[in-house]
């Protein structure tokens, strides 16, 4: 009975801590939650449940141990706040990874996502062909903010982006054809197509197969293709 009531209170002492921790600390939804703030909030759980149930620790070594921890995160906070350098190396920073509908891959490569992490994440946001897209940032917390191209002539985009398909069935809308340089064979062969004639796409948009890092079928049933080695538009002023 004893050890259910140590147990208790212990319990009750460590929420209370953690409580006047996150009190301190400020609150932030988890979607903004960066990876230095989700490592952060795993530290300070592992403090707490060792001060509430393990008995190895005493409840004075657990308040200490919280009371570091959130000193340790008020001095951070206090230079990532005045400081920009310090703010980029903790949280990094926002990362431009399409661009007038191309696909950045070299700075999609920096955030450690490949071409289905970004095509799931424009389907998310009900985005199901990239060339509307005008720019895609990758932010601090990982999620990705779209700004759409409302404004982009198809008669333009037909030409300069996309080629005319044959009649497809809607349910091969999204479909990719070519993923990193590699014919995705069951999506070409269901999609009624042949690679002859995939290749002859690639042609007419003076690319070869190899130097593609996406092709795939777009709700408006064109083929949509992009190349590798796009690169982000410099900065007035930068070199």
């Amino acid at each position: 009975m004893d050890i259910i009531i140590e147990n208790v209170y212990r319990t009750f002492i460590a929420l209370g801590a953690l409580m006047v921790v996150t009190k301190v600390m400020g609150r932030r939804s988890i979607a903004q939650l960066t990876l230095y703030d989700y490592v952060i909030g795993l530290i300070l759980g592992n403090i707490g449940a060792a001060f509430a149930v393990g008995k190895s620790v005493s409840i004075a070594e657990g308040l200490v141990s919280l009371t570091a921890a959130t000193v340790w995160v008020l001095v951070v906070n206090f230079f990532t706040q005045r400081s920009l350098s310090a703010r980029k190396f903790v949280d990094s920073e926002p990362i431009m990874v399409i661009y007038q509908g191309r696909i950045l891959e070299e700075n999609l490569q920096k955030k450690f996502y490949n071409i289905n992490d970004l095509l799931r994440a424009l389907r998310e946001q009900s985005i199901f062909d990239p060339s509307n897209v005008e720019v895609a940032v990758i932010e601090t917390d990982g999620q990705i903010s779209v700004m759409e191209n409302k404004e982009i002539d198809k008669s333009e985009k037909s030409e300069t982006m996309c080629d005319t398909l044959p009649d497809i069935y809607s349910g091969l809308i999204g479909r990719e054809l070519i993923i990193d340089g590699k014919v995705i064979d069951s999506a070409l062969s269901k999609s009624g197509m042949t690679l002859e004639w995939l290749k002859s796409s690639l042609a007419h948009q003076n690319a070869k197969l190899e130097d593609v890092t996406l092709a795939m079928i777009t709700p408006d049933g064109k083929l949509y293709i992009d190349k590798k080695n796009d690169k982000a538009p410099k900065i007035e002023g930068e070199k």
